[in-house]
C-alpha cells in the first residue's frame, strides 16, 4: 500500500540525522517515492535519497522537486565573493 509505504519513508527520514531540520513532502505511487522540499545542498539531496532508497518496498526515488534552500545558495555566492576579493581572482 503506498500510503503505508510513505509513512515508513517519513519514519525512516526522521530517524535519520540527514534530514534533520528539512521540510520534506513524501507521496508515493506504485512503489516511487516522489519527494519535495527544500535542503541545504546537493549532497542532502543524495543523502536523503539513500535513506528513501533503503526502506523496503521502495522501487525508486523522483527527487526532482527537491530543492537547495535560497539561504544555501546565498551562503555560497558569499563565500565565493570573499575568496574573489582576497584572492583577486578565481583562476
Amino acid at each position: 500500500n503506498d500510503d503505508d509505504l510513505a509513512e515508513d519513508i517519513v519514519d525512516a527520514l526522521r530517524m535519520s540525522s540527514i534530514a534533520s531540520g528539512f521540510r520534506i513532502r513524501v507521496k508515493v505511487r506504485g512503489g516511487v517515492a516522489y519527494l519535495g522540499g527544500e535542503v541545504s545542498s546537493f549532497a542532502d539531496i543524495a543523502r536523503v535519497g539513500e535513506v528513501v532508497m533503503s526502506v523496503p518496498g521502495v522501487e525508486d526515488v523522483d527527487d526532482e522537486n527537491l530543492d537547495i534552500s535560497e539561504t544555501s545558495i546565498e551562503g555560497v555566492r558569499r563565500v565565493i565573493s570573499e575568496q574573489a576579493a582576497n584572492d583577486g581572482d578565481l583562476e
